[in-house]
């Protein structure tokens, strides 16, 4: 018997949550870093803090990490 899946479901088995992340985390880099490189503004103040704070939540604070290191 053959089983047949609908493209929707095929596409879901290829792009798990962690991907979608991703690419939603590299978007908003992508418009900050059109923002901060762009003559005129691209975004108003509201919409940099906010995409700030979500980035914030979503990315690890690299500050915060300590390389701990077994040189002898």
């Amino acid at each position: 018997m053959i089983r047949r899946t609908s493209l929707a479901t095929r596409k879901q088995r290829r792009h798990p949550e962690e991907l979608h992340k991703s690419i939603q985390i590299d978007q908003l880099i992508d418009r900050l870093t059109k923002h901060a490189l762009s003559e005129k503004p691209l975004m108003d103040e509201l919409q940099v803090q906010t995409a700030l704070t979500v980035l914030n939540k979503l990315l690890p604070d690299l500050s915060a990490m300590q390389l701990i290191s077994d040189h002898r």
